[in-house]
């Protein structure tokens, strides 16, 4: 059954937050989902002239669902719809947009019994039913990037053995161009949490954890599926030591990748915090910061100076978990390390970062409304033009040091 479009007929009004603190250079607060129901991990994606899409995990009717919603630079509401088919629990969105503003979702299905997507139009309509792309084995963690010929590449962690690393290619109907490819061998051991982005060049640029050694793998593919480079760009520590690593590349074919560096030295001397690597398609690692900030679940994108903006949910003492930022440059020493973004007078977690047209845009799941949670966005204040996979090119003019140099 096709699904009905969600009405809320004052959900996605405008409405700012009042807060308690407004960071330099950003805004207030906009909450964009106003439902009694909990709204959990959003995944965004911005157009060249500022259009968010995003999508959120909502629950309806005692299930876990997909909803999909879109809005234009100025955050007029344009539409929101559940694009599930209420086939189970849904959860892990990702989304893309092509090059005509059909949006593309994947997301994880039922605890991980597959991995299915559904297209979205320009205009905000469903197009078409919901497609499963993985069945038959336990699919999880889905990442998806799409290249500049509408082509979706997928990357998963699915179960033969062990949990190990697989890839697909397919086209902007969801045929299948490639794969699915197991990148990972299960003789050797398990890998987990992989995060993928596509070059200007077309070729997938992966990160994972390889449980073994708790080594990050860095790998590259050719167009056709051949692996390029594969290795360790990670110091091999205690079980589970990177967590959720996050990957961007920017324009000048440099890799970006966030990480959650987990620390477990024994009983009361576990912490988590936000690492940064920068590093060659070659695989060497160019610069390794460790514990920007005591984050978790980082989000990173980057610009064109090769400047790296990273998001990530910390606890504060009084206030539970909220949303901190820090900014890399590209001279190698970071400048904004531990900035709280967040002070709705709720917990907030799951944050997501995007570059939407002149500004950073973040989203994030908060519960300062009426007990349940709902999903938030906040901007910076604005700086050049898009190119490409949220990578902004150099025919604007910049502030020295890229955004928030004036901090």
């Amino acid at each position: 059954m096709r699904p009905a479009l969600l009405i809320f007929s004052v959900a996605f009004l405008c409405f700012f937050v009042a807060v308690q603190a407004t960071p330099n250079g950003w805004g207030e607060d906009t909450q964009l989902t106003f439902t009694s129901q909990n709204s959990r991990n959003p995944s965004a994606y911005s157009e060249s002239d500022g259009v968010l899409h995003y999508v959120w995990v909502e629950d309806v009717n005692g299930l876990s669902q997909i909803v999909y919603g879109k809005r234009d630079g100025d955050q007029t509401p344009v539409s929101s719809l559940i694009i599930s088919d209420n086939s189970g629990n849904d959860t892990l969105p990702e989304i893309v947009v092509d090059t005509d503003g059909n949006a593309h979702v994947v997301w994880m299905n039922q605890g991980g019994s597959g991995i299915k997507y559904r297209k979205i139009n320009s205009i905000g309509q469903i197009d078409g039913p919901v497609i499963t792309i993985i069945s038959g084995q336990t699919a999880l963690y889905p990442s998806l990037d799409i290249d500049s010929n509408n082509n979706l590449h997928l990357a998963w962690q699915g179960s033969n053995n062990g949990y190990q690393i697989y890839y697909i290619k397919l086209d902007s109907f969801v045929n299948t161009i490639l794969g699915p490819i197991q990148l990972t061998s299960s003789t050797t051991g398990q890998s987990q949490w992989p995060d993928l982005k596509v070059n200007v060049a077309g070729e997938p640029n992966l990160v994972w954890t390889y449980f073994n050694d708790t080594s990050l793998i860095y790998t590259r593919l050719s167009t056709d599926g051949d692996v390029l480079v594969q290795t360790g760009v990670g110091l091999t520590g205690s079980f589970y030591n990177f967590r959720d690593p996050q990957i961007v590349i920017d324009n000048n074919a440099i890799v970006h990748i966030a990480y959650d560096h987990f620390h477990d030295s024994g009983p009361g001397q576990q912490f988590h915090s936000t690492s940064y690597k920068r590093v060659t398609q070659s695989g060497s690692v160019l610069i390794d910061f460790q514990n920007l900030n005591s984050g978790m679940l980082p989000n990173i994108v980057v610009d064109s100076l090769l400047n790296a903006y990273i998001v990530s949910q910390s606890f504060v003492s009084g206030s539970g978990q909220q949303i901190k930022y820090a900014k890399f440059p590209s001279t190698g020493t970071p400048v904004i390390t531990d900035l709280r973004l967040t002070f709705t007078g709720g917990e907030s977690i799951e944050p997501f970062i995007v570059m939407q047209e002149k500004k950073l845009a973040v989203i994030w799941s908060d519960d300062s409304s009426g007990g349940n949670w709902e999903i938030f966005l906040k901007k910076n204040n604005p700086l050049p033009v898009l190119l490409v996979h949220g990578i902004y090119s150099d025919d604007s003019i910049w502030e020295e040091g890229g955004i928030d140099s004036i901090e």
